[in-house]
């Protein structure tokens, strides 16, 4: 079993790297510039998906809120778990599109968010579940 500190230093990897992950998808839906997909903007892409092009600022938003949630230890479960339920979305809006070649993108990260969301889960949860407590290392 990992010490506490080795805990603690992967905890904290797994959340930078998905803020980081997450500050940058987020921010480039805010500014509404070129996709990856070709897309002259990502108003356009998010029309092509057949969602409104409003949709990305909400997407964008949440994006960028889950990212600075998720480097605050108090907030980190509920911003892991935001984050892995809006991976889910994006899943299932790249296999509606049969975008499959991007589908394990958000796929990925919705894994690791789970996981981060898993490991930091608060005593309620644990308790509501009926199990001991995790701990807190991060």
């Amino acid at each position: 079993m990992a010490s506490a500190k080795t805990r603690s230093i992967l905890l904290w990897s797994l959340a930078g790297l998905l803020a980081a992950m997450f500050l940058m998808s987020g921010s480039g839906k805010l500014a509404n510039g070129a996709t990856q997909s070709g897309f002259a903007s990502w108003d356009a892409q998010f029309e092509d998906w057949g969602l409104p092009a409003w949709a990305r600022i909400v997407v964008g938003l949440a994006e960028v809120a889950a990212a600075i949630g998720i480097l605050v230890p108090a907030l980190r479960f509920y911003a892991a778990s935001g984050l892995t339920l809006l991976m889910v979305g994006g899943v299932g809006t790249h296999i509606a599109n049969a975008e499959w070649a991007i589908a394990p993108v958000p796929l990925v990260l919705a894994a690791l968010a789970a996981t981060l969301a898993w490991l930091r889960r608060p005593a309620w949860l644990d308790e509501r579940l009926g199990r001991s407590a995790s701990p807190d290392t991060a």
